[in-house]
């Protein structure tokens, strides 16, 4: 993994947290050209707003999947860092703005090196730890013991499945921010946000959807051979073959109840 910024973050215990897949990379497209369009020009209101706020986004971790696909794909990971006077920064403020330069700055450089990037998560999370931590606890596709590298299978199904806009886990928050409390030793957060937050993690809702045309049968055969669980694919000359019903079937069972796969 390459770390853009060596400051200490920890992920865990951060407000803003952001997981952004990036997908459709052709193979000449470098790291070094990927990092060059983390544009923060004063001149971005967006940008400007979360500086006179005392934030500022940071790109934390940069990593691109060398893989035998025809393109590539990957993630870079983001987090809001607050200066003292950015401590009393409206979360959902903050949020908004990271969204919206993320939505149109970003992405329009991304689109500049004819590749694509798009949030890993539910857009209405401050932070991708919960989703991410309730990705591998309730989905069995993400069980460890038939994956040897989650982090690159993850961002790959990640890269495919399109995200809810309806924020039905938007709760999440506020019991991120209890956690968050009960990290620091803040009595004071969390008894303000107990009420907000007594649910578990049971109550997540569907965030979004995989459709399996989605993935090529390149694709599927390079994913049948990263997880061991994963319905045959076979080649018979230049031919890729598997039974969609079978694999159907094992990715709706497998990625529920997080992810739909109609």
């Amino acid at each position: 993994m390459d770390a853009l910024n060596p400051q200490d973050f920890d992920s865990r215990t951060a407000t803003h947290y952001y997981l952004c897949i990036l997908s459709e990379i052709p193979h000449p497209v470098t790291l070094r050209m990927i990092s060059s369009a983390f544009v923060f020009e004063p001149e971005c209101e967006a940008v400007e707003k979360l500086r006179t706020m005392g934030c500022n986004i940071v790109p934390y971790r940069l990593h691109v999947f060398k893989e035998p696909l025809p393109l590539k794909f990957g993630l870079v990971e983001f987090y809001i860092y607050h200066t003292t006077e950015g401590e009393t920064a409206d979360p959902a403020e903050v949020h908004e703005l990271f969204l919206d330069w993320m939505g149109t700055v970003l992405r329009l450089q991304i689109s500049g090196l004819n590749s694509l990037i798009a949030l890993g998560q539910p857009s209405e999370l401050y932070s991708a730890t919960p989703f991410l931590t309730e990705l591998s606890r309730v989905c069995s596709f993400f069980n460890s013991g038939a994956i040897d590298d989650l982090d690159k299978v993850r961002t790959f199904i990640l890269s495919k499945v399109r995200f809810n806009c309806d924020g039905l886990n938007a709760h999440v928050n506020a019991r991120a921010r209890v956690s968050e409390a009960v990290e620091m030793g803040s009595g004071e957060v969390v008894a303000e946000d107990r009420g907000n937050a007594r649910g578990s993690v049971t109550e997540w809702k569907s965030v979004g959807k995989l459709q399996l045309s989605m993935i090529s049968p390149e694709e599927m055969l390079w994913l049948s051979k990263q997880h061991r669980q994963f319905p045959p694919v076979s080649v018979q000359g230049k031919t890729i073959t598997y039974n969609t019903v079978t694999v159907d079937a094992f990715l709706r069972e497998s990625l529920a109840p997080l992810i739909e796969v109609p």
